[in-house]
């Protein structure tokens, strides 16, 4: 995980592979227990999306929005898409970035790698695969010069040396949560990472176009 140009942390979710874990719940009478979908996140504004759910799955999506001068429940889109936008160009905002997969050397706010560690010691890095989904629905873009952070969606990983029940895919989301009065006064005060094993299944039934993912 980049952080700044002068340093760079590797933010591996590192972890001993001791073996698989089961449950054992009567599946068939009580459905699969470990088993929980997403929020979905990538409906047009406007359009209401419910979902019942039985436990919150914590995710946090990325938004750019002005400390002040909009209610609530906005009549108007309060986000912002970068500082240049006219709600958060002087710098008084709020930021939760799910940060991007790094794609060079010079790119800060970033995840660098991620990936396990069996118990002989030997580290095997994750591929990624792409960002679930494509584009967050309040995605946003960063700029490094005030510590702004880019906002994406979470990343899908493979890593077939950690494989579980459903295959061998990982959902990572990095998130930076901050905000400032200005723009040099941007800061970060709070950071978490969430890595789980998921598995994605087509959906159907939600719509006449909709070719979604669970």
């Amino acid at each position: 995980m980049k952080l700044q140009r002068s340093s760079s942390i590797l933010i591996a979710a590192l972890f001993v592979i001791s073996g698989a874990a089961s449950g054992n719940a009567a599946i068939d009478s009580v459905g699969d227990p470990g088993k929980f979908w997403s929020v979905p996140n990538n409906g047009e504004r406007g359009q209401v999306i419910m979902q019942f759910l039985d436990s919150f799955p914590g995710e946090v999506g990325s938004s750019l929005v002005p400390n002040q001068g909009y209610e609530r429940y906005p009549a108007s889109d309060p986000s912002c898409d970068n500082l240049q936008d006219p709600k958060c160009s002087s710098g008084n905002i709020n930021y939760q970035a799910v940060v991007p997969f790094c794609t060079g050397s010079s790119e800060v706010n970033c995840t660098e790698d991620v990936g396990v560690i069996d118990q002989t010691g030997k580290k095997t890095s994750a591929v990624f695969s792409r960002y679930f989904p494509t584009i967050a629905q309040n995605q946003f873009e960063g700029d490094p010069r005030y510590n702004l952070p880019s906002g994406v969606a979470g990343s899908i990983f493979s890593i077939p040396s950690a494989a579980h029940d459903g295959g061998d895919s990982y959902y990572l989301s990095v998130l930076m949560s901050g905000n400032g009065q200005n723009v040099n006064s941007i800061r970060m005060f709070d950071f978490s990472v969430q890595l789980s094993p998921v598995k994605l299944e087509p959906v159907t039934g939600l719509g006449d176009a909709d070719t979604g993912w669970g």
